[in-house]
């Protein structure tokens, strides 16, 4: 029998080993090189496992939030869907707000920002009280929140006169709408009236309350308010006399009228005062928005 040379007697081929060697060559601690590129594998190979297990745990939140989400606002509609046979009344209440407030806008306007004027530092015109924005040395101007709060005390008062409750109460309908309370927002280009207690209707033996009435109401009342802040700041300046250079630099800024009317008190109180009245120059309708205060002269 031939053997090749370096072939063993046992028939297993010296060139075998020699062919493995190239493929595997050994290291010097005798280990297979090719082992490390297994670990290599194995470290991939555990990575990628890694990275399908965050991908799942990912996408799985993600499906839970989106569930949480569709649930929630199912609820809501739910809570906030009104029976067929009291949409009227939800319409009524609507349209009761938004009449109320607008209402209480021109009177808060006509009155200097108030529905109660202080007794201390206003005069009685006829009916009216009108407030004093500047007085002994002081500007006497309202906040902004004070004004919203004059406001929301304006229509908790006057509402209930707008619903007709005895009508429903004939069609079978207890609304109770006494003590709640509003939240006022006035904006640059509309005021945002909420309600933020609810409404209780019973019928029979069914019972709905309503809540999140809301209502927007276009109105300039902001901008006529910040023209009284700058006219004020410029006449105490020089209390007792009208800038007319003043007033008008202020009327073209907020694209508004305003007259001043001085009057002079005969008696011995001498109580001299200047009327404010601030309109909206663009507006020229006959019951348009008035902001009316008076100044110490």
């Amino acid at each position: 029998m031939l053997y090749l040379r370096g072939t063993s007697k046992r028939g297993t081929p010296a060139l075998t080993s020699k062919v493995m060697n190239k493929i595997c060559p050994t290291s010097k601690r005798s280990a297979p090189a090719c082992t490390r590129n297994e670990n290599n594998y194995l470290k991939h190979f555990a990575s990628c496992k890694r990275s399908q297990v965050t991908i799942f745990i990912i996408i799985a939140i993600f499906i839970t939030v989106l569930v949480a989400i569709f649930f929630i606002l199912k609820d809501n509609n739910q809570k906030n869907k009104i029976p067929e046979d009291f949409e009227n009344v939800y319409q009524k209440v609507q349209e009761c707000l938004e009449e109320t407030a607008t209402e209480g806008t021109y009177f808060i306007a006509a009155h200097g920002g108030y529905y109660n004027v202080p007794f201390n530092s206003s005069i009685i015109y006829f009916t009216d009280d009108i407030p004093y924005y500047y007085l002994e040395n002081k500007n006497l101007v309202p906040a902004i929140k004070d004004i919203e709060s004059e406001l929301e005390n304006y229509i908790s008062k006057n509402l209930e006169s707008c619903m007709d409750l005895e009508f429903y109460k004939s069609q079978g309908l207890y609304i109770e709408i006494k003590g709640y309370t509003t939240l006022v927002n006035i904006n640059e280009a509309n005021i945002n009236i909420k309600m933020l207690d609810s409404i209780t209707i019973n019928k029979e033996n069914d019972t709905t309350i309503l809540e999140n009435i809301e209502v927007n109401i276009k109105s300039d009342l902001y901008n006529l308010y910040q023209t009284s802040i700058e006219l004020v700041d410029s006449y105490s300046q020089k209390p007792g006399f009208i800038c007319l250079t003043c007033m008008d630099e202020i009327a073209n800024k907020y694209e508004v009228n305003i007259d001043s009317i001085p009057v002079n008190d005969v008696s011995t109180f001498n109580n001299d005062i200047i009327w404010y009245f601030i309109t909206n120059k663009n507006d020229d309708s006959y019951d348009k928005l008035k902001w009316v205060f008076i100044v110490e002269k």
